[in-house]
Parts: structure tokens; C-alpha cells; sequence
């Protein structure tokens, strides 16, 4: 069965409760806990950029959202042994540009962070491209005439003969719409014709729909399926946790590999 979850990004990985009364606010005491190191790092195979993104958590009561790390030593090699150096273009984050990304190959990044070093290693996925993307309107009863509902609807050819993982994203005139995007995988569905649907209202003739299909590695796709489980489970959670990545020494973040396409329609 194919396997699709929607997710909401998630800015922070810490909750705070809010309890309200006719006259009182009441917040919790959260105790602050020591910095963690987060790296996230997305290796786009469509044009070869490599990002990385290093920082560190700060306490939740932080007007920062998180601190950047500075004069990180970082290295992609692949299994050749052909390395490259990241450079820092600001505080944190680092770029190289026009990398020759190659499908099933191993790349493995190394960070260095204060003399200590963090790695991990993805293999290049196959890119799939969208083959079109229709919007058909849908009759939903119980809200108001007014309100028109449109369904979105994409398709793509999965390469048969390997496990292969996939995002979707959509957005409406260039913005992403609802800050969400779902997950797909092809355990039960190899070289097959593969869709994605999702029901949205408020289109007007002349918006631009853009339908996003993400190529991923598996170890991007498991990071976010836990994502996916840590929103479905809300405050119901037995105990709150932070997704594992593929980094070594137990740091935030993951480091991922992916390529990407998009199709457009105007809405008529």
C-alpha cells in the first residue's frame, strides 16, 4: 500500500503549554537545557548545490530561533574519494554550487565543529518528473455555494527495480501552500504510474498552481516520517522526542539527498 503522510513543518522541537481561564495565563516552568548542535544539510542533485546549516538550539525563551555556528570545517566526498570543500557565504550556512550529483552513488559529509566531527552518508535517489497536473473542481456538501473546492491532482512514473521515496509539495502563485507536503514510497507500487491529490478551496481563475515532486533518499524520507509521526501524535505523545537523523554522535538534523521538479497550471 502506498504510503502517504502530510506534514507540518515544525519550527521548534520543543513545546510549550498555554492554559487559559476567564482571568489567568498560566505557563509552565520548562527548565533550561544545555545547546545541541543542529545540522541540516540537502545535497539537490537538479543543479548540484549542496546547503548546509549549522547551529546551535537555544533556550525556548530566546528572541533567536537558533544560534549559527561559525568557522565549521565541511567536506562532501562520494565513493571515489573525490572531495570538496564547503565554504561559508554567512553565519552558519554554507554552499557549494554546480556539484555533479549521480544516482546510487554514497556521499558522505563530515562536519567539524570545535575539533569534533560529525558524518553521515546518503545515497542519491532517482529523479522522477511530473507528467501533468489537473485541477478539477469537487462537490462537497455542507459548507456554503460560495465556498468552491478544487482538487489538485498530480502524476509521475516511479523507476521500476529500487526502493524509491518522494515529497510533494504545492503552491498557489508562488507560495507554498499551507506549509505542508506529503510523503510517498513505492513499496507496493514499483514502476508504476504514481498520483498525488489534495483538496484545496479559495482558487480564483488566473492563480498559478505549481506542484513540487521531491525525489528523495531513503534516509531523508525516514527523518521526516518521524516528523510526520511526532505531529500526528500531538500532546497524546507518551514522551516527547527529537527525529533522528543520520549524523553520528547523537546531533539534531540529517544530512539528505534529493532532485526536484515542478509543473505548473493557471487555474481556469
Amino acid at each position: 500500500m502506498m504510503m502517504k503522510k502530510g506534514i507540518y513543518i515544525l519550527s521548534m522541537l520543543a513545546t510549550l503549554f498555554i492554559v487559559t481561564s476567564c482571568e489567568d495565563v498560566i505557563e509552565l516552568d520548562l527548565k533550561t537545557q544545555e545547546p545541541r548542535i543542529v545540522i541540516d544539510a540537502v545535497l539537490d542533485g537538479s543543479d548540484g548545490t549542496l546547503t548546509v546549516r549549522c547551529s546551535k538550539t537555544v533556550d525556548f525563551y530566546s528572541n533567536n530561533v537558533s544560534d549559527p555556528i561559525s568557522g565549521a570545517q565541511i567536506v562532501l566526498s562520494d565513493n571515489t574519494d573525490k572531495s570538496f570543500i564547503i565554504e561559508e557565504v554567512e553565519p552558519g550556512l554554507y554552499v557549494l554550487d554546480g556539484y555533479d550529483v549521480t544516482s546510487t552513488v554514497t556521499y558522505t559529509l563530515k562536519v567539524i565543529i570545535d575539533d569534533e566531527e560529525y558524518i553521515a552518508s546518503a545515497i542519491a535517489p532517482f529523479p522522477s518528473i511530473i507528467q501533468e497536473v489537473v485541477i478539477l473542481p469537487v462537490d462537497i456538501q455542507g459548507p456554503p455555494d460560495e465556498i468552491l473546492f478544487y482538487s489538485v491532482n498530480a502524476g509521475w512514473f516511479d523507476v521500476a527495480g529500487r526502493e524509491n521515496f518522494y515529497r510533494v509539495l504545492m503552491y498557489k502563485n508562488d507560495t507554498l501552500e499551507g506549509s505542508s507536503y506529503s510523503l510517498y514510497n513505492d513499496k507496493e507500487n514499483d514502476g508504476e504510474l504514481m498520483f498525488y491529490s489534495t483538496l484545496t478551496n479559495g482558487l480564483e481563475p488566473g492563480d498559478e498552481i505549481a506542484v513540487e515532486l521531491l525525489s528523495i533518499d531513503e534516509e531523508m524520507y525516514n527523518y521526516f516520517e518521524q516528523v510526520a509521526d511526532m505531529q500526528s501524535s500531538g500532546f497524546s505523545a507518551a514522551a516527547p522526542y527529537n527525529p533522528k537523523g543520520n549524523f553520528n554522535n547523537d546531533i539534531l538534523g540529517y544530512f539528505g539527498i534529493c532532485y526536484s521538479n515542478k509543473k505548473e497550471v493557471v487555474v481556469q
